[in-house]
């Protein structure tokens, strides 16, 4: 359920037309934290893990559009940046 409460700014990092729909790949922290806090559970490297947050499935307001996640990301060691997909289809870009 959409709160209308702003919780983090992302970074569109990419985008890629698909036929006529608009992939954005956007970069975010905290959206991946559950209930937006660092899990207490440290990994093995120390480090404070990123789990619970947002899901594949889950709807999420980018600029005041809700859309449907369809890819997450967190640090997987090669990559450290966390992001998100969503995928806006033609409908919702002609709006």
């Amino acid at each position: 359920m959409f709160t209308g409460i702003i919780e983090e700014l992302g970074t569109i990092v990419d985008f890629i037309f698909e036929g006529t729909s608009l992939c954005l790949k956007i970069e975010a922290h905290r959206v991946f934290l559950s209930d937006n806090r660092v899990d207490e559970q440290s990994s093995a490297e120390g480090e404070k893990s990123l789990q619970n947050g947002l899901k594949i499935g889950d709807s999420i307001a980018v600029n005041g559009v809700c859309l449907t996640v369809t890819r997450v990301k967190i640090d997987d060691g090669f990559d450290p940046s966390p992001y998100f997909e969503v995928t806006a289809v033609r409908e919702t870009l002609e709006k």
